[in-house]
């Protein structure tokens, strides 16, 4: 070090203290550092940095942390750069005592400036496995589909759906559903997936091979399968989710749909029938009585007929989806126990009474428990 260095450095009024420590006759001050900045006063006069000042270019940096991570002790405006991309800048990595050039300082698979933000420790792995939401999702699963708006801090819920041709979901029933659980803090997002060959008939055993084969996102979405026709013998029903709450795949059967329309319109003549034929068996009584007949025929098969495809899809779809997350009550006998309440969809039949407004009854809704295992 030059001596006019050492003097000019050791008669510095700002350097206080450190100055003492700065001798031109003494050699062995090269390895000294006045300052604590993890700089000798040799790597200070290399670096042309102050060795009485730790953070020479006044960044909140030390020089020696910069020098160390390959940052300039003499730019201010780096501890606003982030080398390695993790949405971290550098003052920041500093403050967390992460690495400004390791995007993942405690290799846990998630950004340090993303753990950062959401409440984690960027220098403990252990919080890869956790889940603070309890929405079934671990933390590092939340991060890997932030892109489409996964929070660890919020309730999400990701549903992947397949369907054959000719069985398109409808965009305005997910829309609809997705709404209504956001407004009740779950982020649900709805990813229409890709077509799979049709079958008129799925068994049992086929939609097992549909979800092993079809699902692109295991461990992390629920699986719905929009398809013709199900005829699983363990359901007894032909539309619905396959198994206890804890398994993943909601088969959606559009035969149900058309099934349900049309006996509404075959119930709705017969009740107009009989409906005529009361008021007729009353006609007898007079005119007000056959109005009141009339009136009450009227009744039921507008009931009967109101329910459209729009509804008995998002009916049906929020019924099973439901299942999915744990809203449901079962009997002695693990058999399903529906709700009273006709407008709930967790009511059978519950789509003649729902407008065009489907939603769950409180106390189901009270059920819901997302944190039981994403993945079958």
């Amino acid at each position: 070090m030059p001596d006019g260095w050492e003097v000019w450095y050791a008669n510095n009024p700002a350097g206080g203290a450190a100055n003492n420590l700065l001798d031109p006759d003494d050699a062995s001050d090269k390895n000294q550092d006045p300052d604590n900045d993890g700089l000798t006063n040799i790597q200070e006069y290399n670096a042309g940095t102050d060795p009485t000042n730790p953070d020479t270019d006044g960044d909140g940096m030390p020089d020696g942390w910069e020098v160390q991570h390959g940052l300039n002790p003499l730019n201010y405006w780096d501890r606003y750069s982030d080398p390695d991309g993790d949405g971290l800048n550098n003052i920041g990595e500093y403050q967390y005592d992460t690495d400004p050039n390791d995007p993942d300082t405690d290799g846990d698979t998630m950004y340090d400036g993303w753990e950062v933000d959401n409440g984690l420790d960027p220098k403990s792995s252990s919080d890869k496995e956790g889940d603070p939401d309890s929405d079934g999702l671990k933390n590092y699963q939340e991060f890997n589909l932030r892109s489409k708006g996964s929070d660890p801090n919020s309730q999400d819920l990701f549903v992947e759906i397949d369907y054959m041709s000719g069985h398109y979901p409808t965009q305005s029933v997910l829309d609809y559903i997705e709404g209504y659980y956001s407004a009740r803090g779950i982020h649900l997002v709805f990813e229409i997936d890709e077509q799979i060959p049709h079958d008129n008939t799925v068994t049992d055993s086929e939609w097992s091979t549909l979800h092993s084969t079809y699902l692109d996102n295991l461990g992390t979405h629920k699986h719905v399968i929009y398809a013709h026709k199900y005829d699983g013998g363990s359901l007894g029903v032909q539309w619905g989710y396959v198994g206890h709450p804890s398994d993943q795949v909601i088969i959606l059967d559009q035969e149900c749909e058309d099934s349900v329309v049309a006996i509404n319109v075959l119930a709705g003549i017969a009740a107009a029938a009989a409906g005529a034929a009361a008021a007729a068996a009353a006609a007898w009584l007079g005119p007000i009585a056959a109005a009141i007949a009339y009136a009450a025929a009227f009744a039921a098969v507008w009931s009967l007929m109101s329910a459209t495809n729009w509804q008995i899809e998002a009916v049906v779809l929020m019924h099973e989806l439901g299942h999915s997350i744990e809203i449901i009550n079962l009997d002695s006998n693990d058999d399903e126990i529906y709700c009273p309440k006709g407008w709930c969809v967790m009511a059978k039949g519950s789509f003649t009474n729902c407008d065009n407004n489907p939603k769950y009854c409180s106390q189901h809704w009270g059920l819901r428990d997302l944190s039981s295992v994403t993945g079958p």
